[in-house]
């Protein structure tokens, strides 16, 4: 907690547990902007071992059984050795992963994790489509931006609908033990952040936009570039089942939640290991692999650096603009 200062894990993730085990209800006697499955999974640990270490561990081996999925599934084990340690390497030394995951132990492993798995069972249709809609139900909203990777698939749409439909009726289920599942996503909707796309523009071009006002023109623009996007590779394939392999199912992973931490009114950097390792993995198979990687680490460096830069500067509502061209210390490293 010294190190990191206020880490989800000691400010949310530790005490949220153990107001449930006092008795407390997720949402009826404590606010919480997570699943409920997450806090009964960090209970259930607490009440074996009562130390935060548990949950740091938690996340760590969540983050290890993903990675473990991943590369087993896309058999990084029969590329040449160059290839396996740029992926490797790539994800030990990227700064997004070793702060987030190895520091902090973020929520994005837990995440991860449930799409690592979705992944992992691609050809067992209706257990991908459940693994994927229980990221929903066990962690946080931001696991539904995997969704659309398990719907238009080639083969299965019903399996999918399915199996996401058993999530679904889980968490229905949810409301007959006063678990309140839409209150989180409500909160979420509701938060601001200046990790996002308006904030440069408006660090750029104006002295008074607020991200506050972001929320319309984020979701259209999120739906109008995602839109363009599913266009165009539906009609490169001629179809509109445009996921046809694990491969593509996580180049969709990422395209979605890239697009998304982009426009979204609300983007923080420790979102971003969530798909740091799919991406690993797609830009190693890339064909210009080292313009690739390259890109990559740029992306890690800007995502870490300037949210943390612009946090320390600026106050929530967050009053955006000037600071590229501010003398003060902060701004100069930003730049």
């Amino acid at each position: 907690p010294r190190l990191i200062g206020t880490p989800d894990l000691t400010v949310y993730y530790l005490p949220q547990a153990q107001d449930l085990l006092a008795g407390g209800i997720p949402n009826v006697d404590f606010v919480s902007s997570y699943s409920p499955g997450f806090t009964y999974i960090t209970a259930a640990l607490l009440a074996i071992i009562d130390h935060p270490v548990i949950l740091v561990i938690l996340m760590l081996a969540a983050e290890l059984i993903g990675l473990q999925l991943l590369w087993s599934t896309f058999h990084i084990d029969r590329l040449d050795e160059e290839t396996r340690i740029r992926i490797q390497g790539t994800y030990a030394l990227h700064p997004l992963c070793l702060w987030y995951v190895g520091v902090a132990a973020y929520q994005a492993s837990f995440v991860m994790m449930f799409w690592a798995i979705g992944i992992a069972t691609y050809r067992r249709v209706g257990w991908s489509a459940i693994a994927f809609g229980l990221g929903l139900l066990m962690t946080k909203l931001l696991a539904i931006l995997a969704w659309p990777a398990a719907l238009l698939r080639r083969d299965g749409f019903w399996k999918s609908i399915l199996g996401i439909g058993f999530a679904a009726a889980l968490m229905l289920l949810l409301f007959r033990f006063e678990l309140d599942f839409i209150s989180p996503w409500l909160k979420e909707g509701s938060d601001t952040s200046n990790g996002n796309l308006l904030f440069l523009l408006g660090s750029l071009f104006s002295t008074s936009m607020n991200v506050g006002d972001w929320k319309g023109p984020s979701t259209i623009l999120f739906l109008v570039i995602l839109a363009i996007g599913l266009i165009t590779m539906m009609i490169r394939r001629g179809t509109i089942w445009v996921v046809a392999s694990r491969f593509d199912q996580a180049a969709m992973i990422v395209l979605v939640t890239g697009l998304f931490l982009i426009t979204a009114k609300k983007s923080l950097a420790m979102y971003y290991p969530m798909v740091v390792p799919l991406m690993i993995l797609l830009a190693a198979h890339a064909r210009r692999p080292r313009l690739s990687f390259g890109l990559l680490i740029l992306q890690a460096a800007t995502s870490l650096t300037a949210p943390q830069i612009w946090s320390q500067q600026l106050d929530r509502p967050t009053q955006i603009g000037g600071l590229l061209f501010s003398p003060s210390p902060n701004g100069v490293a930003w730049i």
